[in-house]
């Protein structure tokens, strides 16, 4: 869902998106963030990945903007803090245009990757359920959003979580109601080993997994 541009370098996701949305028949979006703030010593320090979050940020926006700039397809160069980029000319372009929408992740309740996210097509909020209720920071988040937003375009909010509530379809038509309510548009579910009694290490209850997936997306049809 989320690659963290600032482990990528921008003129080659450029060229891997454009080629993708052709594939795709326009249809890529292109998620991006920070990076996960778990994890950082195997997938980050290791390997001498920038650590820093504030220059990660800037990374980011820096990258969004080699991104921007190279899939318009005309002659294009930057110079900025961390990427520099000679004249040069990306073609083909992407299908999409003006170009490929991007949605921007963030924890809430950060609120610069927020006013980040307000700049482009969408957000992918995270939040932490141990400080406090989940469908108010939600509501909190994507209110921040899009107060900061400069324009009135359909924008996306995109949130992925476990929906497993028991053999019961009408609660879980309940719950995606919910999250539709606050203003969520996309509702990615989670299918982790632990959310059906396993463990990610050895133990992965495969068939209720699959019983879950065969059972399909819950109907919700938004209220007139």
């Amino acid at each position: 869902l989320v690659t963290p541009l600032p482990r990528r370098r921008p003129w080659k996701v450029a060229r891997e998106t454009a080629s993708l949305d052709r594939l795709s028949a326009g249809r890529l979006i292109l998620g991006v963030g920070t990076g996960g703030l778990g994890g950082l010593t195997v997938e980050w320090a290791n390997f001498g990945e920038e650590l820093e979050l504030r220059t990660r940020a800037e990374m980011l926006d820096e990258g969004l903007d080699i991104l921007t700039g190279l899939w318009s397809g005309k002659p294009f160069a930057y110079t900025g803090r961390h990427y520099q980029v000679r004249d040069t000319q990306f073609i083909p372009t992407p299908i999409q245009s003006p170009r490929i929408p991007i949605w921007v992740a963030g924890n809430w309740p950060n609120k610069a990757p927020f006013r980040r996210a307000a700049r482009w097509d969408g957000m992918v909020p995270q939040v932490d359920l141990k400080q406090g209720d989940e469908f108010s920071q939600l509501k909190a988040a994507i209110q921040y959003a899009r107060e900061q937003r400069k324009q009135e375009a359909a924008y996306d909010v995109v949130y992925s979580t476990s929906l497993i509530t028991g053999n019961h379809p009408a609660r879980l038509t309940e719950r995606v109601a919910q999250y539709a309510e606050v203003g969520i548009t996309w509702l990615l579910e989670q299918l982790y080993p632990e959310h059906f009694g396993g463990e990610w290490q050895g133990n992965w209850p495969v068939e209720a997994m699959r019983q879950r997936i065969l059972q399909g997306p819950p109907t919700y049809q938004e209220q007139e």
